[in-house]
């Protein structure tokens, strides 16, 4: 691995075992990232308490908002760990990640997506150019919500 010049490993082994994860840590150079278990702040007081990563991925959608993501992060922070934020969603919680994500100094990595990836988005107003995402400058999220598609899809706003 070492001579693949590799950043960072993300989910080695399955969620569970943190283990395995902290015995790989030992023996690999490039840092171990944890991400498909991390839903509550708990699941990284657990992942602090083994060695089990270097570093973490929060996902807004997985541990249930900017709240709880937010309190992933500390819990993070104060364990001296860098996070990686990322999202697969749309340009709502996509941008939600893009702003806690500069909100937060020890978040150094972004994997925001998933506007990329959806064909009929229920927001607009953010930018993915290459490794920038830029966020309108609109109050809120600085996005624009569609009501229209909202409503035809028979969701009431």
């Amino acid at each position: 691995m070492e001579a693949c010049a590799i950043e960072v490993v993300e989910q080695p082994l399955p969620e569970w075992d943190l283990k395995g994860s902290a015995e790989l840590r030992r023996l690999v150079a490039p840092p171990i990232m944890l991400d498909e278990g991390i839903k509550s702040p708990q699941d990284v007081i657990r992942i602090i308490e083994e060695r089990a990563a270097d570093m973490v991925n929060i996902k807004l959608l997985k541990c249930g908002g900017l709240y709880p993501a937010s309190a992933i992060n500390s819990i993070a922070e104060a364990a001296g760990m860098v996070c990686q934020i990322g999202s697969l969603d749309t340009t709502v919680g996509s941008a939600a990640a893009a702003h806690l994500a500069t909100a937060k100094r020890n978040i150094r990595y972004a994997e925001i997506v998933g506007p990329t990836r959806i064909a009929r988005d229920v927001a607009s107003g953010l930018t993915i150019r290459g490794d920038r995402v830029l966020v309108g400058e609109g109050p809120g999220l600085g996005i624009s919500v569609n009501r229209v598609m909202l409503e035809g899809d028979g969701i009431n706003t």
